[in-house]
């Protein structure tokens, strides 16, 4: 069976294709292999599915995940550590922010002083990239005029990120 037919087939069936995979003794690692989210991708948006475009997306979820996280972490152990909140609570009030509502928050509850802060204005930016990425707008994931796409723009976000959130003490 060919890549092409097997991927028709798990569209049309995939518990047949699973089924079919467990009584030959298969794993699952080449069905993952088929990437069907990019070959959906690759139908629906072909100019999206271009590699520089799904380089600069993966890189960016993962960075936006790493910020997001560290965001949420660290609003919740303040909530706690003020006594503000226990941690549960803590987590349900900050389950329900969205990512700007997060920043948002850092900076009316005091934790960072001034909003030109270069933490804070990583974390707009980071935020600004995130809702490219989202949006479809994967020709604008840039930094510093670097694609994020190419190592160099990956390497500067990274680097400017790992230094702000040094300087904040995480």
């Amino acid at each position: 069976m060919t890549e092409e037919e097997l991927s028709e087939l798990i569209f049309r069936d995939p518990e047949q294709v699973f089924s079919l995979y467990e009584q030959n003794g298969g794993n699952y690692k080449s069905l993952k292999e088929l990437r069907l989210e990019k070959k959906l991708i690759e139908k629906k948006f072909p100019e999206l599915a271009e590699k520089e475009y799904t380089d600069s997306a993966e890189f960016m979820f993962w960075l936006s995940y790493l910020v997001e996280r560290d965001l949420s972490e660290s609003i919740a152990e303040i909530e706690v550590a003020v006594g503000r909140k226990g941690h549960a609570e803590a987590e349900k009030m900050i389950d329900d922010m969205g990512f700007g509502q997060k920043i948002k928050f850092i900076i009316q509850k005091s934790y960072v002083e001034d909003e030109t802060d270069p933490y804070v204005v990583l974390l707009w930016e980071v935020k600004k990239l995130r809702d490219h990425m989202a949006h479809g707008r994967l020709h604008q994931l840039n930094y510093k005029g670097y694609p994020l796409s190419h190592p160099k723009g990956q390497i500067i976000l990274t680097v400017d990120l790992a230094n702000a959130l040094r300087k904040k003490g995480r």
